[in-house]
């Protein structure tokens, strides 16, 4: 048997913490922005996806889809091909098609930042061109081109988008193999050069603008590249905002050490305040190219345990990837990445889900947003459920709400059940809410009286809970 352990300084602490958030949500409003889920590319129209469910026009699908993300609450997007210089500038001083069929820079960010919509957007910029000219050989050309993109959408009412969107986040290439396989690569010193560029022409528009560096690809460690990059943007004095994380893998990855790994590698060149953020990342539903079957709540549970996990370890800013599925990625009609979607197009492989069918992970993650992100409660980190020295696979976070100063509390345990003790000492009644179901839609959970000696025993298996303390009585259902 597993007990959660507590002492007073830590009770302290949390009183202490309760009455400045409270204060807090007196003086201040909400921050646009200030929210840690995401949607990677969200709003990309999906061609195959519209002409299954009958959506007319691009009109229709996005308010399709600005319906699914306001239902889930998710608050963050990433648009990864939205600002390739080539498509902007087809010809460089030839004048900018912000609209191309083959780009649609703004009708995309318009329908991102469309009144009613409660989204920002992580925006790539990409600064090769087709013709073989890049950031390098014409420095000149693409600092007006970055600088002229940012006042289009810095929101100050001068040359800008119609809608007046703002947008402040960018990210310089998508992931780091990019920057050298190519026929005009940078090295990594040029790439830091260029991302210095790059975040100085954004800001001689937009002095809020906050720059995202390239992201690797790998769930187990810092790479040697990005270390790198990290260290002569650091010795180059470059005021970078972010990090970015890609992994994917199978529901068995959730664990990832690379985000603990790279908070200790910030903090050992004393970047203790550059966050880190995953913009990609997933795991399949079915049996895509003959992988492993997964189930929806094999699916859902990775999607929780991701997020959770990863917050607790240091991750800022998490994305799922992506809204609705990918139809033939690149080309290959069985890819991994085809049924990583939230809401399903009916084309995977071992998924009897539907065309337009929201998946377990839309629901689960809808729980855990509504519950966790930063407006609603802020995360204490990982409580001790494991008495015993050595390996312990029972997990435990604690968050508290800043509404009333609640605790809330994400459990799960690996491998076989086991009944675990979580001190609620001041609770009456607990809510205990299932976060990964087939029925998980509108679900409440459950109420339980707490002892009166404030041990509430719990059996947790490897299907996250959420436990809410209530110091009220226990409702009549």
């Amino acid at each position: 048997m597993f007990r959660s352990r507590f002492n007073k300084y830590r009770k302290l602490t949390i009183f202490i913490l309760v009455f400045q958030l409270l204060v807090s949500s007196f003086f201040f409003s909400k921050v646009f922005g200030e929210s840690a889920y995401g949607v990677f590319s969200s709003h990309v129209l999906e061609v195959e996806f519209q002409n299954k469910t009958g959506l007319q026009d691009m009109n229709e699908y996005f308010n399709y889809v600005d319906r699914q993300m306001q239902d889930l609450g998710a608050k963050w997007t990433r648009l990864n091909l939205i600002f390739q210089w080539s498509l902007v500038e087809p010809i460089i001083g030839g004048g900018y098609d912000w609209d191309s069929p083959s780009g649609g820079t703004d009708t995309l960010i318009n329908a991102i930042y469309k009144p009613g919509n409660d989204i920002d957007l992580l925006a790539v910029i990409h600064p090769w061109r087709k013709d073989g000219m890049n950031a390098l050989t014409n420095p000149i050309e693409y600092a007006r081109f970055v600088n002229d993109l940012a006042e289009r959408f810095d929101g100050d009412g001068l040359e800008d988008i119609d809608s007046g969107a703002k947008v402040d986040y960018f990210q310089l290439v998508n992931e780091i193999d990019q920057i050298s396989n190519r026929d005009d690569p940078f090295t990594l010193a040029q790439y830091v050069h260029v991302a210095n560029l790059t975040l100085s022409s954004l800001r001689a528009s937009n002095p809020d603008a906050k720059l995202v560096l390239v992201a690797q690809i790998s769930a187990n460690e810092v790479i040697e590249e990005m270390e790198s990059i990290l260290q002569i943007a650091k010795n180059a004095g470059i005021d970078f905002h972010a990090v970015d994380l890609h992994w994917w893998g199978d529901d068995s990855q959730w664990q990832a050490p690379v985000v603990a790994d790279m908070r200790s590698f910030l903090g050992s060149l004393g970047l203790d305040n550059v966050e880190i953020w995953s913009t990609e990342n997933g795991t399949y539903s079915g049996c895509p190219n003959q992988t492993i079957e997964q189930s929806e709540a094999d699916q859902a549970r990775s999607l929780i345990k991701r997020a959770v996990y990863g917050r607790a370890k240091g991750l800022d800013r998490y994305f799922w990837n992506k809204l609705i599925d990918f139809y033939q990625f690149k080309g290959f009609n069985d890819s991994v990445y085809n049924t990583m979607g939230l809401i399903s197009d009916g084309e995977g492989s071992c998924d009897d889900s539907v065309v337009g069918q929201r998946r377990q992970a839309y629901y689960s993650y809808q729980k855990l947003i509504q519950y966790t992100d930063l407006d609603t409660a802020i995360l204490m980190g990982e409580i001790q459920l494991c008495q015993s020295v050595g390996p312990c696979d029972a997990y435990g976070f604690e968050w508290i709400n800043k509404l009333d100063g609640s605790s809330m509390y994400i459990l799960w345990k690996e491998g076989d059940a086991e009944i675990v003790e979580l001190d609620l000492s001041g609770s009456r009644i607990a809510n205990i809410i299932p976060l990964v179901s087939e029925n998980l839609n509108g679900s409440q959970g459950i109420q339980v009286r707490v002892p009166d000696y404030g041990i509430l025993q719990l059996k947790i298996d490897t299907n996250p809970i959420l436990v809410i303390a209530n110091p009220s009585t226990i409702t009549q259902n």
